[in-house]
């Protein structure tokens, strides 16, 4: 379903492009703009899911695992396939220890606690690290995507 969206999503903005539109829509005012080190720059894309309105995040590789819970040790329910902007999420939370101290999820020398909630390319929702986020600097949350706890 995701992907479907995906290729209807890339040829609508083919066509939008080129008569020199966006699927954006209205530019976000400058309180809602994501600043440039802002993880994943997320801007609002005017859907919205079951769980709330849609924000577009840049993911700076593709086959990001999406867990079924905020914690690195949770099954893997699916992928995003792609990196880029090609994804959408609704919101963001920071998963906790038992002991009420942030738990991060490590992939080299980067690390985050903070993950945002989204639909795998198979369809299951679960959350991605914003690790995978391009751009902001470690243990960082997206200055725009609202919370999802």
């Amino acid at each position: 379903m995701k992907t479907i969206r995906r290729v209807l999503h890339a040829g609508a903005a083919a066509v939008l492009l080129a008569a020199g539109l966006t699927l954006a829509g209205p530019a976000p005012t400058a309180s809602a703009a994501a600043a440039g080190s802002d993880p994943g720059a997320c801007v609002a894309n005017g859907r919205t899911s079951a769980y709330g309105p849609q924000y577009v995040c840049g993911l700076w590789r593709g086959n990001v695992p999406v867990y079924s819970w905020p914690y690195a040790n949770e099954p893997v329910v699916g992928y995003l396939y792609e990196g880029g902007r090609a994804n959408w999420f609704t919101g963001q939370c920071r998963s906790y220890n038992n002991n009420l101290t942030p738990a991060y999820f490590h992939l080299g020398g980067y690390y985050n606690s903070w993950w945002a909630y989204t639909m795998a390319d198979n369809g299951k929702w679960g959350w991605v690290n914003l690790v995978y986020f391009a751009g902001g600097d470690n243990d960082q949350a997206s200055a725009v995507l609202p919370s999802a706890c």
